[in-house]
Formats: C-alpha cells, structure tokens, sequence
C-alpha cells in the first residue's frame, strides 16, 4: 500500500480535510435501530454506522473509529465481543468499498518494548489502519513501530482538545516551553528520520494548535474539537492549514453522527459534513 502521507494529500485534494469520527453510543443511536437490533449489538452497530459511511464518504477525506466507543460495547463475562465485531467488519468495509479513503484507528495506544510490537500490529495488520493515535508520554519507543510500518501514519497526541487537558500539557518547562511543545519537539526527531509522524492538535484550543503549526512545518495535524466541542472552524483553518494538501484533518464525530435521531440519520450526517466542508472551501478561497 502507498505510504501514508501520499495517500492523504491524495484523500484531501479529492474530498477536502473533513474526518468522520466513528464513536458510536448505544443512548444516541436511533431508536429505531436499537429496537430492531436489541438482541445483537453487532449488528445494531452496523446498522447505524455502515449507512453514514456510505452517506459521508464524498464529502471526508477519511474515517476514524474511536476503539474504546466499541470496547463498550463488549460483554467480557459472556464472551460476546459485539465492538470488536462491529469494528473488525466496519474496518474491512472502509478497505473494501473504499480503498481511497483514510483510515485512522483512535486508539491512543502507547507503551515500551513488545507491548507496542502488540499495538502496532492490532492497527496496522489486524484493522489495516493507515494511521494509528498514539500517547507519546512514554518517550520515543514507538519511534521503532513507526521506523517497522515505514508506510503507515503514527500521529502523537501533541495539544488535546479537553478542557483537563489543559494542567499537565500547558506546564512550562524551565527552557520556557510547555509541556505539548516540548513533546512535539521529540517527536519530530522521529519525521526527520522518515516516519511519517503527526500531531493531535485540538480546535478548542486555537492558539496552541498554531504554535504546533509553526514547530512542524507541514507535518500532518489531526483536529478534533469540532461540532460538538464547539471548536471554531474558521480559527482551525486559519491556524492550521499551512496552503498544501496532505497536512491537516479536520475531525467530527457526534456532530455529524447524531445530526438527527429518526430514519434519515445518514443523510442529517451527509449534510453536516458537506456544510463543514462548503465553510472551509469559503475560508481558503480568502486566501
């Protein structure tokens, strides 16, 4: 498969910096779903998510399953693993009916020696993500991941989008940097030996999000924080897009996935996107 940051300059030239975020909630979906399906979450989860996929897909560059939304989902004393189903065919569906399309799996994984040899492969063999989320707070291990799937995405958690994120990230170290700038800073060191490294750069937090902008050149950003978290698009855009294709994906998950609760959930979802994406084709054309 071509290397990751073609395919997602590709992705964004094509379908624009839209991502949707799939994080499905068992209260959220529609009843109408969840009255049919009660008796197999598997299925119920299909039901709801395989229709805005296929409704979005014009308008996003690409897909994001949240794993821990489907971990939910599972029922360990019974052994029914409903998520990890749903997730394993949802991921086989996007590499089948949309090979195009980027596929990063938010797992936010992160750890030392074998125990990332485990997560990289559960991402990049088992789901066949082209990218994958990581916490980089354990140092630069994964640095040996990413040196292994060459071609695959590794985007580090640099500025979050939750308000609590703000106590440990915004620390200032005694060189005057805080706390994300500095994490960028290490893994950076990672891109300049050809992993194809991004950052997690928050909307509801514009100001930082720029300052990871001018650290990494045209490194990929990956910005939730919009729609639901209320994250200004006009300053995401402003912020982040740096004039090139291939270095900024724009996240929405609730926003677009519960538009609407009755039967033309998939279309509210398409149209949401489209409008995002309609705003931001409007911020470019400004220059």
């Amino acid at each position: 498969m071509a290397r990751f940051q073609y395919r997602l300059r590709i992705a964004n030239k094509e379908r624009g910096l839209m991502m949707q975020g799939l994080d499905p909630l068992l209260e959220r979906i529609p009843a109408h779903i969840t009255s049919r399906w009660s008796f197999n979450q598997t299925q119920m989860l299909l039901a709801f998510l395989i229709p805005v996929i296929d409704a979005t897909a014009p308008h996003v560059a690409g897909f994001k399953p949240n794993i821990s939304f489907f971990l939910a989902f599972d029922d360990e004393k019974s052994c029914k693993f409903y998520g990890q189903e749903a997730l394993s065919i949802i991921c086989q569906y996007i590499r089948l009916k949309y090979p195009n399309h980027i596929l990063v799996l938010d797992a936010k994984d992160g750890d030392i020696g074998a125990s990332n040899d485990g997560y990289a492969k559960r991402a990049f063999v088992g789901y066949e993500a082209d990218a994958v989320t990581w916490d980089p707070y354990l140092g630069v291990a994964m640095k040996a991941q990413a040196l292994k799937y060459k071609g695959k995405g590794f985007i580090a958690l640099g500025r979050t989008s939750n308000s609590e994120g703000t106590a440990l990230q915004n620390l200032q170290l005694k060189d005057g940097r805080r706390v994300f700038e500095a994490t960028v800073d290490e893994w950076l060191r990672a891109k300049k030996d050809g992993c194809q490294i991004g950052f997690v750069a928050g909307a509801t937090h514009p100001d930082e999000l720029g300052a990871i902008r001018k650290r990494v050149g045209a490194a990929l950003l990956l910005v939730p924080g919009v729609g639901a978290q209320r994250g200004d698009l006009i300053a995401v855009v402003n912020a982040g897009f740096c004039g090139t294709y291939g270095n900024m994906l724009i996240n929405v998950s609730s926003g677009s996935l519960y538009a609407s609760r009755g039967t033309d959930f998939a279309e509210a979802a398409a149209s949401y996107m489209q409008n995002l994406n309609d705003t931001i084709a409007t911020i470019l054309s400004r220059g």
